[in-house]
């Protein structure tokens, strides 16, 4: 079974052989399904919130993913478009915040060829929490699309 996780869950992993322990507290982060809003550009809404409910997390910490199924786009050569408030080498797109203290934010991908905007469309759609600083250890990955249901899953 997966267990139906949330955010402000604390997650504990402990290492048999040691007893080392690892834990993270489960960021706030959603996303939508990816809209296409021009020919070459589709768009991704979602918020991310710190723990006290009304703080945005630092964008800085934040990612959209679009993961294509067993295809890679045009625009980088790999299955996933990538969007972080930098644009880094093969991210593919850009992501803010709505306004300045607001828990929404839109990422934007932009200048994609038909190809690509059909597979964006199709794709699997993941907010990221990179974690604190980004690039630690822990992080919370938020999925929808095609497939994904919310909650406990059997094991496949």
């Amino acid at each position: 079974m997966t267990p139906d996780i949330r955010p402000g869950d604390r997650v504990q992993v402990v290492d048999d052989a040691t007893g080392t322990a690892d834990e993270t507290t489960v960021a706030n982060v959603t996303n939508e399904r990816p809209v296409q809003t021009a020919p070459d550009t589709v768009v991704v809404h979602g918020a991310a919130v710190q723990a006290d409910g009304t703080t945005p997390i630092p964008v800085d910490q934040l990612e959209q993913r679009l993961v294509a199924n067993r295809q890679a786009f045009d625009l980088n050569g790999t299955r996933a478009l990538r969007a972080a408030s930098v644009v880094a080498r093969r991210a593919g797109g850009t992501l803010t915040y709505d306004a300045p203290g607001s828990t929404s934010w839109t990422a934007t991908y932009s200048g994609l060829t038909a190809h690509d905007a059909t597979m964006a469309l199709g794709s699997q759609s993941n907010a990221v929490w990179l974690g604190s600083p980004a690039g630690t250890v822990e992080s919370t990955n938020y999925e929808v699309g095609v497939g994904i249901a919310a909650g406990p899953a059997a094991r496949r």
